[in-house]
């Protein structure tokens, strides 16, 4: 065996307590945050998931999607041909939790033990009796997590806490493959993301590196709240229709008869003509708007309208 050298680049998400309309308080990823991940497959699932991706980029993912919570954009960047090698063997081999893990035992019962997790890797990799657990580093974790399946809060368990690991050996010496666990899921509930492992070769030694970098964003940040942002939203359209409502009644007032015993008559000034105003100020206002403003220019002093 030899010895090897590894860097992990650590993150912690931003996450902020959001109220749900059932008075729940609940802890959330916080918005604008990006996540990238690998998935694995055979040729046929994994084109059939790109041009589902192509198809669906949004989502609503987790809790209280209804509340309009969890909505994601999902981008599929690379679909690369498998490189990997057919097979693994190794004679002695390190497997490690990357998440919770749920397994259990013969008894159905959740077993949170070394011995639960090393039957579950023996009957992966079809190796009855061939294994023998050489060094453990085991943790527990109680989990109050929420069950997709069920859409509610599931049962409180003891699972194998994410970080867990263990190095296993052949009993005879003898190499097996270890294919079947190099990146994948064991145990229950793998849908809703337990029983992440990851499978690598025993070394003798290990130098572990750590760097700490902050979530990566997208990159777009609003300059004021949503309640600023609606404010001025209005006080905007009652300018542009003050500004469109004066240049329509400056307009009348120019059309305007010399004979001031009918202000009232007929619109000179086509409809168009206003229209053609109105685009440049503020589309949504309404033909009898127009017209309204327009005679009421034909009625009032021109002193008022030109400034």
């Amino acid at each position: 065996m030899c010895s090897t050298s590894f860097l992990t680049v650590c993150t912690s998400p931003e996450t902020e307590r959001i109220n749900a309309g059932d008075g729940g308080v609940y802890d959330a990823l916080s918005c604008g945050q990006l996540f990238r991940g690998t998935v694995y497959g055979e040729d046929g699932a994994l084109r059939a998931l790109y041009g589902e991706l192509l198809a669906h980029p949004t989502l609503a993912v987790g809790h209280l999607t209804r509340e309009g919570f969890g909505q994601v954009v999902v981008k599929a960047e690379l679909l690369p041909e498998d490189r990997l090698k057919a097979e693994h063997p190794a004679r002695s081999f390190d497997v490690s939790c990357l998440s919770h893990t749920l397994i259990l035992n013969r008894m159905g019962m959740w077993d949170t033990t070394a011995e639960g997790m090393f039957e579950e890797i023996e009957r992966r990799l079809r190796a009855p009796g061939r294994l023998r657990i050489v060094g453990r580093y085991m943790d527990a974790h109680t989990d109050f997590s929420w069950n997709s399946r069920w859409g509610q809060e599931g049962p409180v368990v003891r699972c194998l806490s994410k970080g867990s690991v263990m190095r296993l050996e052949t009993r005879d010496g003898m190499p097996v493959d270890i294919t079947p666990i190099l990146h994948g899921f064991i145990g229950e509930r793998t849908k809703d993301g337990y029983g992440e492992i990851i499978s690598y070769p025993a070394l003798d030694g290990y130098y572990r590196a750590a760097e700490t970098v902050s979530p990566e964003k997208y990159g777009m940040e609003l300059p004021l709240n949503y309640v600023s942002l609606q404010r001025s939203s209005r006080m905007i359209d009652e300018v542009l229709r003050l500004l469109l409502k004066r240049r329509i009644q400056s307009l009348a007032v120019l059309d305007r008869r010399d004979d001031p015993a009918e202000p009232d008559a007929g619109i000179p000034a086509p409809l168009d003509l206003l229209r053609f105003i109105r685009d440049g100020f503020h589309p949504a206002v309404s033909d009898e708007a127009l017209v309204q403003w327009y005679r009421e220019g034909r009625k009032e002093d021109a002193r008022e309208f030109f400034f």
